[in-house]
């Protein structure tokens, strides 16, 4: 005999299982070409093989955040579409399983891969943005800016090395000094210790046996002025390796510190290092964090529906459905969440617009296909 529970295990089953493979599927084609564009941009100043492992894991997570919702709803509707292809659907229907029946355990999977999006987004996110920014300054502070061989500018002023002899530590180095309009500066020195500071931004180079040589004015007979020393500190700003610095984007911020800041309620300290000065950048941020985990709650609805009415008849159409919705969906999203970054409509309306036109169309084709399968 076919009992529900039997029916609603069966179809939970095959959604989980297609969207369990959809997400080893769109892991890798997300993941891979975000790995790359910040290995690349790592690259510049150097990277080691445990920083590449770091940045790989922290990556994976940001992924896992984005590509769970995406992996729901292609598993979902790959799954209707074999359910349907394969007659199965119209079996259970001609059974006395109505359109209610089927759905129930669709939304409960649904609600379960919610569940686990925002546990990764809500929770983990924020952490993995600034664990990416740390070792991205991590690295620049280990001296792996410099490279032997090669002039390095900063500016108005150009660094040469000769060999780097490990632990921030290069022999024999150069440095040409032309930020003053009056003469330049020219530094020789037989060694110098590496030091940088990621939230000043200033590179401090300890330079030890050296000459200090400087043009001297027209006015003099001498051409130039040379200082010898044992140990000098040449410290300069180097703000374009951290680029600016660090003030936290509202993806660095975890959902506690986003409400405070929308809600004026943040320490002073905490107003003093944010990027953006307008709230809204921070409150559009806030309701995505809840509002794109939402997704396979929503999606859940239209499946069924679309499997009962042959939209979804077999996996390939089922598919092509899928990338079809998805692509309007996060269209309709990034253009809403542009809207409200930029201070066209409210934040809370704007961003909550496209779960709702999902979850009203959803509830319209669930009604109807009931009411015409009875």
């Amino acid at each position: 005999m076919l009992r529900p529970s039997h029916v609603s295990r069966y179809v939970a089953t095959e959604v989980v299982l297609y969207t369990v493979l959809a997400a080893l599927a769109a892991v890798p084609v997300i993941l891979i070409p975000n790995v790359l564009e910040l290995v690349d941009d790592f690259a510049v100043v150097g990277v080691t093989a445990t920083d590449l492992i770091s940045v790989f894991g922290w990556v994976l997570l940001l992924v896992v955040s984005f590509a769970l919702p995406i992996a729901f709803v292609i598993g979902l509707l790959l799954a209707m579409g074999r359910l349907h292809g394969d007659g199965e659907i119209l079996a259970l229907q001609a059974c006395g399983m109505s359109v209610f029946a089927l759905v129930r355990p669709v939304i409960a999977v649904g609600v379960l891969f919610s569940l686990l999006s925002a546990v990764v987004s809500i929770g983990f996110e924020h952490r993995a943005w600034k664990q990416i920014e740390v070792l991205r300054r991590q690295v620049l502070s280990r001296g792996a800016v410099i490279e032997p061989g090669h002039f390095q500018r900063f500016g108005d002023r150009t660094v040469l090395t000769q060999s780097h002899l490990g632990d921030g530590f290069f022999g024999g180095i150069m440095i040409f000094d032309d930020t003053s309009e009056s003469n330049s500066l020219l530094i020789f020195a037989e060694s110098a210790e590496y030091s940088f500071d990621p939230d000043s931004g200033m590179l401090r180079l300890t330079l030890a046996d050296g000459d200090l040589r400087m043009e001297a004015y027209p006015n003099e007979e001498i051409d130039e002025h040379r200082i010898s020393f044992e140990e000098f500190e040449y410290a300069f700003p180097a703000p374009r390796l951290v680029g600016e610095q660090w003030r936290f984007r509202p993806n660095e911020l975890s959902a506690a510190e986003l409400l405070s800041v929308v809600e004026a309620k943040g320490s002073s300290d905490l107003k003093l290092q944010l990027r953006y000065r307008k709230a809204r950048h921070y409150e559009s941020h806030f309701q995505r964090l809840f509002a794109v985990p939402l997704t396979p709650f929503v999606f859940s609805i239209i499946g069924v529906p679309l499997a009962v009415f042959g939209f979804v008849g077999s996996r390939a159409r089922g598919l092509f459905a899928a990338l079809l919705l998805l692509g309007g969906y996060y269209a309709l999203f990034i253009f809403c969440y542009d809207a409200a970054r930029s201070g066209h409509f409210s934040p809370v309306p704007a961003i909550w617009f496209p779960n709702a036109a999902v979850f009203v169309a959803g509830v319209v084709l669930l009604l109807v296909s009931a009411r015409s399968h009875r």
